[in-house]
């Protein structure tokens, strides 16, 4: 039982540090992923840490002077606890551990009574008569203080530096059952308020099973479901027809003889009482029900004080018997505990995948939704583009008249101003003849003379009286026109086309974008700001292009013109005004100047439609690289948290390996490199008949090749099952720097048994390689380890890649092609082409005379610069090539 409870101790230390290493591995898995979520709550860890606390605690029960309290003596190996024909034990003894040995009393609630807590001299304190007598005070009490509670519920306490005890075994001796009604109590409370993993009911040989047994049985069992019981039929030998042989037996002459009798009445007590279990279904032949065991408790001790005989034998392995059935119990239970909280600890793991799992689904789902919004963007602004267009189209009319209508009103504002005007102020006629277009246009100068400088600034200032006539009651009249009409009908539109700007995934996406061009804001501007200010751009668009056409109407070279005819038609008079104002006014035409307003809003629109295309093209370039490095980052960070979640989750399931399958055992050696050792497992652990594995022993030489081993074996177990990949069946940790790897054995390896195969075995091997590859690559890793040595072979000359040596890394987004190169170059070597892959370029496009055209064509496809076929089409191309 001792080497039980140590394993029990070391399995449940380890356990205790994973907890806490799970729980610093929060900080890491937040900063990487963002989630808030605890990955070990707080009850989870008081509940795991509560199980690997808890003590085993064993009861021994039963009626009154049937030998409890000797069977506990003889656990423990020395005597700790008061025996006697008579009954004595009438308080409830706890024995716990304890560096330095002590007894106390506790009272009913657990506490210490004050001054109770007296050391004794040692495990072996019975000698001295002080610690004996001290104990016996506390245990054994007066008749009359037998049946009151204020005694009986208190508990003796005794602590002990005892091997047993030292791995949290607790030992529970009790007061013997049906003395009173109080005692009764006092062990059915014991036994119920406490989780008892193993009870022992002893019972008294010379009595055989009694009715009062069977209730007791019966009682427990009712409420301890979960407990293991064990039968120990004590005093078999114990009867006074033995007794009065032992004493008849003096010579060595009858000895034979006389033990044979004894045998037999052993054996016909032991016979009954298990046969009386039986009958009364407390006992089956299974040991589901219980376990029986025949004991002496005073042979036992005998052998143990005054040394073993041969006639004590019998006695002392049948009790060793019942050691190795404690033992297993013991054993069973303490897995049971071990699982639970490795079952725990797992599920906390499992959040953290959980965590990266959805941090993928969210990139995924964010990709799309990226590429829904572009386009919703893309929609509305289309839409937002043509229904400006056909807006502003449609209002031509409108603006034909209402401009006309201002053409009428400039017309009579220039008749009512023309007479009044005073013609002596001479335009500044020497500025005139500086201006390029009249230099060009009168290269030997204006002609001069006469009127014609009040003619001019006639002109010139009716010029001014219409322009400014039509261009303000026109503005008045379009922006009306524009703001009222488009903010019914475009403006909503606007608003749309915003509210799918605004969404969060496209914001980041355009700040990414604004980061790589520069910080510049053209594009918040084309996408954003200018669609808001729509209306306004449509008529300042309108007001300017007025103001423009009617000022090019009215040009310098057109107003000398006007004036040079007008002073033809009256070269002596004064100015015509009414002439002038008719000349100027038939200069405009409201068709002309409808449509030009109309063109430059549509060329406004136009000009942003096209701002706003090349904003979403430069979005649209820059999104897939957006979109590769956040795959890129997300597969660095699932890297990183993978590689410090592969050291918890290694050695959880090497507890967990070790409580299902036991402590695996070396073989024959194998192989040994630096950090690595291959051995056979030794036949005594299969958990298949008649099947041998290989056992890989993992060194730690340092640090990185130790993490780097821990990340592989992590990735290779969570592959998807294929049998293309070795088998890895579990592993074990007998200390923090070994791990010990259970996988499928081989026959041989590739590079071993390549010159031996075939062509078609060649192909079949490769077919199973690139199979390999595929589950690996299915599983979201890629394999960095391909070589002929890690190629290895079964019996049946089946390939499978040995995943155990693995250099592993996650799949970041990588096409459809990887690894060609890997298997183009193993193919050359494996048909006897010993280059690189890389360098089959140089050799030309001649096939080498040992290779088959398919076979040649396949590898020349597997190259740059083709590499035009991808892992799913090598194994296609295998398959017709085998058939």
């Amino acid at each position: 039982m001792d080497a039980v409870c140590k394993k029990r101790d070391k399995l449940f230390r380890r356990l205790v540090e994973l907890v806490k290493q799970t729980k610093k591995f929060e900080s890491p898995l937040r900063e990487h992923f963002g989630t808030s979520s605890s990955l070990i709550t707080g009850d989870e860890e008081k509940s795991i840490n509560d199980t690997l606390s808890s003590k085993t605690v064993i009861a021994v029960i039963g009626e009154k002077n049937c030998g409890k309290s000797s069977l506990i003596n003889e656990m423990l190996g020395v005597q700790v606890v008061p025996v006697a024909d008579i009954t004595c034990t009438s308080r409830i003894i706890w024995i716990k551990y304890s560096d330095t040995p002590y007894v106390s009393l506790n009272d009913q609630t657990g506490k210490e009574v004050p001054g109770s807590k007296r050391p004794l001299s040692g495990n072996d304190f019975w000698g001295d008569r002080t610690g004996r007598d001290m104990l016996k005070e506390l245990v054994i009490l007066k008749e009359e203080d037998r049946g009151k509670s204020a005694c009986v519920f208190q508990t003796v306490i005794i602590g002990l530096n005892h091997e047993l005890l030292k791995y949290g075994v607790e030992l529970i001796d009790s007061p013997g059952r049906n003395e009173n009604e109080t005692l009764n109590k006092v062990v059915n409370e014991v036994i119920s308020k406490n989780e008892i993993p193993i009870l022992i009911y002893v019972i008294d040989g010379k009595c055989f099973l009694r009715p009062d047994d069977r209730k007791n049985i019966q009682y427990f069992k009712e409420r301890c479901p979960r407990t293991k019981f064990f039968y120990v039929c004590n005093k078999i030998d114990n009867d006074a027809k033995a007794a009065e042989m032992d004493k008849e037996s003096d010579t060595e002459e009858g000895e034979d003889e006389e033990d044979g009798c004894k045998d037999d009445k052993i054996m016909s007590i032991a016979t009954k009482v298990r046969d009386q279990l039986k009958e009364h279904l407390l006992l089956d032949d299974r040991s589901y029900l219980g376990t029986f065991n025949a004991l002496s408790m005073r042979k036992v001790k005998e052998a143990r004080t005054k040394g073993k005989c041969a006639n004590l034998r019998k006695f002392t392995e049948a009790f060793e018997s019942f050691k190795i059935d404690m033992s297993k119990s013991l054993d069973s239970y303490l897995m049971e505990q071990i699982s639970i909280a490795v079952c725990a600890l797992m599920r906390c793991h499992g959040r953290c995948f959980y965590c990266i799992s959805q941090k993928h689904e969210e990139l995924q789902i964010e990709e799309k939704e990226m590429a829904r919004v572009l386009q919703s963007a893309r929609s509305a602004e289309l839409d937002i583009y043509q229904r400006s267009t056909t807006f502003v189209e449609a209002k031509n009319e409108q603006l034909k008249q209402i401009i006309a209508v201002a053409i009428d009103k400039a017309r009579q504002d220039a008749m009512e101003m023309a007479p009044k005007l005073v013609l002596n102020k001479i335009t500044a006629y020497e500025l005139l003849l500086l201006h390029p277009d009249v230099t060009e246009k009168y290269p030997n100068g204006v002609p001069s003379g006469g009127n014609f400088s009040q003619m001019h600034t006639l002109c010139h200032e009716l010029r001014n009286i219409i322009v400014n006539s039509v261009s303000n009651n026109v503005e008045v009249q379009v922006d009306n026109l524009l703001e009222n009409e488009a903010s019914c009908d475009l403006l909503p539109k606007v608003v749309e086309t915003m509210e799918a700007l605004d969404n969060p995934t496209l914001k980041r996406n355009l700040e990414s974008i604004y980061q790589f061009v520069g910080n510049d804001n053209d594009y918040k501007e084309a996408t954003g700001f200018s669609l808001t200010n729509l209306v306004y751009a449509l008529v300042s668009a309108a007001r300017e292009n007025l103001r423009f056409e009617l000022q090019n109407t009215y040009s310098l070279l057109a107003i000398i013109e006007i004036a040079l005819q007008e002073k033809r038609n009256n070269p002596r008079g004064s100015p015509a005004r009414t002439a002038v104002v008719n000349i100027l006014i038939s200069q405009l035409d409201a068709n002309r100047l409808a449509d030009s307003v109309v063109d430059a809003c549509k060329n406004k629109m136009e000009s942003y439609h096209t701002t706003f295309e090349t904003s979403l093209k430069q979005i649209e370039f820059f999104k897939e690289d957006i979109q590769i490095q956040s795959r890129e980052h997300l597969g660095a960070s699932a890297s990183r948290v993978l590689s410090m979640l592969a050291q918890l989750e290694i050695e959880n399931h090497g507890i967990k390996f070790e409580v299902t399958r036991g402590e695996l055992k070396r073989g024959k050696l194998l192989y040994r490199g630096q950090n690595c050792t291959l051995h056979l497992c030794d036949k005594s652990w299969s958990f298949i008949n008649e099947t041998q594995y290989i056992m890989r022993v993992i060194q730690r030489i340092s640090d990185e090749s130790w993490m780097e081993s821990i990340t592989s074996l992590y990735y290779a177990y969570n592959c998807k099952r294929s049998s293309h990949l070795i088998g890895i069946y579990g592993w074990t940790m007998p200390n923090p720097d070994v791990l010990q790897v259970v996988t499928e054995r081989a026959a041989t390896s590739l590079d071993k048994a390549n010159s031996g195969l075939s062509t078609h075995q060649k192909l079949s091997v490769m077919r199973d390689v690139v199979c390999g590859l595929d589950a690996i690559h299915s599983s979201g890793f890629i394999y960095n380890n391909l070589a002929a040595k890690q190629v290895l072979l079964m019996d049946d000359n089946q390939a499978k890649l040995n995943i155990c040596s693995g250099n592993f890394e996650v799949l970041r987004g990588q096409g459809p092609n990887l690894d060609i190169d890997k298997i183009a170059e193993l193919m050359l070597w494996m048909f006897g082409l010993q280059v690189p892959a890389t360098a089959v370029s140089t050799l030309g496009s001649i096939k080498p005379y040992k290779y088959s055209d398919g076979v040649w064509e396949l590898i020349r496809r597997c190259q740059s610069p083709r590499k035009d076929i991808t892992i799913k089409g090598i194994i296609k191309e295998l398959d017709i090539l085998l058939n």
